[in-house]
C-alpha cells in the first residue's frame, strides 16, 4: 500500500497515481464533450468514485461466494454507464 512506501518509491507511485487520475478525468471530459456522458458530472468526484470502486474489489470480492471477475466487471460497467451517461 502507498502509505508504507518511502523515499523515491513513494514519489514515483504518487506521480503515477496523479497521471492515472488525469487520464480518467480527460476521458470523462471527452465523454461529456461528445454528449455521451452527462454534462453535469463532477469530473473529480467521478474520477475518485471510479478509482475507489476498482480499489475496493480486493477487499470484498474474495468474501462473496460464487462471485467472478466477469460478474464484478459487468456490474461495475453497468453501474458506471447508467450513472454517468447522458439522458
Amino acid at each position: 500500500m502507498r502509505q508504507h512506501l518511502t523515499g523515491k518509491a513513494k514519489v514515483a507511485v504518487s506521480h503515477l497515481s496523479r497521471a492515472y487520475e488525469q487520464e480518467l478525468e480527460e476521458l470523462l471530459c471527452e465523454g461529456m464533450e461528445s454528449g455521451e456522458l452527462d454534462p453535469g458530472i463532477d469530473v473529480r468526484m467521478a474520477t475518485f468514485a471510479l478509482i475507489g470502486m476498482c480499489n475496493s474489489v480486493s477487499f470484498w470480492a474474495r468474501r462473496e461466494p460464487g462471485i467472478s471477475l466477469d460478474r464484478v466487471a459487468m456490474g461495475f460497467a453497468h453501474t458506471l454507464i447508467q450513472g454517468l451517461r447522458a439522458r
